[in-house]
């Protein structure tokens, strides 16, 4: 699937390849003023969207139905190939490198929930107290629930010996250096 001639023209003007990466480029006042309602400051969306998202790379999230990665830009989803195709770059040099940055994310963000939920005591694992500061999002009522059930009880491993905690898995080793990482911190 080729995008449109004018689709085409706004990628070309809101992404760009750099150091081997499809990123962001930066906008200007004029591109808001154009693109969007005059009901808002054009300058001050510009600012933000330079202070935060120019230079980096799109949002990637796999699709199956269609076999590839996806990503919203300006208002409609595109695909990596698409855009690739679109910049002239080397599509699976590309796909491998958004595939790893995903899953490096994934690890990280992982390793960031299984270090709040779990502390380990006497070389057993055991689930923290979960309190507002720790989850603010959570609703007390989950919260109260969650400590009454769990909190202070030891999570056991699988078969395999792995742990399974908030929906990722990981090995004694390595939640035990995770663990002394975050108190080094």
């Amino acid at each position: 699937m080729s995008l449109p001639p004018d689709i085409a023209d706004k990628m070309r003007a809101i992404l760009t390849e750099q150091d081997g990466k499809i990123v962001w480029l930066p906008r200007t006042a004029d591109f808001y003023a154009n693109s969007f309602s005059r009901a808002y400051d054009p300058q001050g969306a510009a600012d933000n969207w330079n202070s935060t998202r120019a230079g980096k790379a799109p949002a990637w999230r796999y699709d199956s139905a269609r076999g590839d990665f996806m990503a919203q830009a300006h208002l409609r989803k595109v695909s990596l190939k698409d855009v690739c195709e679109l910049l002239g770059a080397d599509y699976q040099t590309h796909r491998i490198a958004v595939d790893l940055a995903i899953k490096a994310d994934s690890r990280e963000r992982g390793k960031r929930t299984i270090v709040q939920s779990v502390e380990i005591k006497g070389g057993k694992v055991y689930w923290t107290r979960r309190t507002r500061k720790t989850h603010p999002r959570t609703d007390q009522l989950l919260l109260d629930e969650f400590n009454r059930k769990y909190a202070g009880k030891e999570v056991l491993p699988r078969k395999d010996g792995m742990y399974r905690i908030a929906f990722h898995y990981v090995t004694l080793p390595d939640l035990k250096a995770w663990l002394k990482e975050k108190e080094a911190k």
